[in-house]
């Protein structure tokens, strides 16, 4: 990370009053000249983050700063008037998901999230869980997935999604588990998509 990439995420909440939460331009760590987040959004009928300006080399093409949907939870500052307000982030999700709906909290908040360029940060990707190629980081994707769908989506995206996951859960799990040679993978996602289902019976 750059030195003064705080003080640049700091400096630009102090100026903006109605920004709850702000998050630095993110490069691959490896590919120090590729982004790998320039800001999210959120693709709710696949509930799936997208992260803007993936995989593009970095040619000042996402250098203005910007209102955002969310910005990555790998690295972000958060105003400490919002965790007042809104509390802090959820625990059922423990991983994944979490900074999504910490986000929309704080939109419900009428506090918005702000890409600040000029901050910048080097990042490890999918050090924690693994993403989907590891059973641990499969399996939450998959269960936090329907929490976060059950809580926030629309009634028309949510529909969409339990058809997409009905018909995902027949091909998905057996094309991850080939693709990155890994039989526990099967299981992880049946796990996850067994405790998603769980979870939000329980909450009714």
């Amino acid at each position: 990370m750059e030195k003064n990439f705080l003080n640049e995420l700091v400096k630009n909440g102090e100026v903006h009053r109605d920004v709850g939460i702000l998050g630095p331009k993110l490069y691959f760590y490896d590919e120090p000249d590729t982004i790998w987040s320039a800001g999210c959004k959120l693709s709710w009928k696949l509930s799936r983050g997208i992260q803007i300006g993936v995989n593009e080399l970095d040619k000042g093409q996402y250098d203005n700063e910007k209102e955002v949907e969310y910005v990555s939870g790998s690295a972000f500052l958060i105003k400490n008037e919002v965790i007042k307000k809104i509390g802090l982030m959820d625990e059922k999700y423990f991983l994944y998901f979490e900074e999504s709906d910490w986000t929309l909290r704080a939109n419900q908040a009428s506090y918005k999230s702000l890409y600040v360029p000029t901050a910048k940060v080097w990042h490890k990707i999918s050090q924690s869980g693994g993403g989907i190629a590891k059973p641990t980081g499969l399996y939450y994707i998959t269960r936090n997935r329907w929490i976060f769908m059950r809580k926030w989506a629309k009634k028309r995206d949510y529909i969409f999604f339990i058809i997409y996951q009905i018909v995902g859960a027949l091909l998905l799990p057996l094309l991850l588990s080939v693709y990155y040679w890994n039989s526990k993978l099967f299981m992880a996602y049946y796990r996850g998509l067994s405790m998603g289902v769980r979870e939000i019976q329980s909450c009714g």
